[in-house]
């Protein structure tokens, strides 16, 4: 899906089209966008997490005693169903929104940098652009504990307060 965004876009460019910090941004904003709400509201979160989410509940399953399993079962259904909620609240898309503004800055800098440009405003060719993100897509790849990018994510203020929050609220 993200391919088919970026092919899209790049029909609609030209190579030699200048790209100013603004441009840039939005450009990497809109691709995310396409990105993000293809197949429903949530459908890209799921893609990182069901995988995860079905490895954990097979896994816990066979760990937990016959006997507790009913209780196990009802408790995970309480977290699953708490999940949702969230994952659906104003709150968690606030903070979406926030990591990926976080995410998208932190990229331009990096491509100004990779680019061989301290200041954008004049421009730069897309040409010149392309080369310097294809070497960066591995970076946004990363596995979680090695990945800038989610660690900047998981150091924003915002996103401690909402996850404490939220596992306080669990608690009781």
């Amino acid at each position: 899906m993200l391919v088919s965004a970026l092919v899209a876009f790049c029909c609609l460019r030209q190579l030699r089209d200048l790209f100013n910090t603004t441009v840039l941004h939005d450009t990497i904003a809109q691709i995310l966008d396409v990105f993000m709400k293809s197949g429903g509201p949530q459908h890209w979160l799921h893609q990182f997490m069901v995988e995860t989410r079905a490895v954990l509940s097979r896994t816990l399953w066979t760990l937990v005693k016959l006997k507790d399993r009913q209780r196990w079962w009802c408790s995970w259904g309480c977290v699953a169903n708490r999940t949702k909620e969230l994952e659906n609240s104003n709150e968690f898309e606030h903070i979406v929104e926030q990591s990926v503004k976080k995410v998208i800055d932190s990229l331009v800098e990096d491509l100004k940098v990779q680019a061989g440009v301290g200041d954008l405003s004049a421009g730069v060719p897309l040409a010149k652009l392309l080369p310097r993100v294809a070497l960066m897509s591995p970076r946004l790849l990363e596995k979680p504990n090695n990945n800038k990018f989610i660690q900047m994510i998981r150091n924003m203020q915002e996103v401690e307060v909402f996850f404490t929050l939220i596992y306080s609220d669990m608690q009781s």
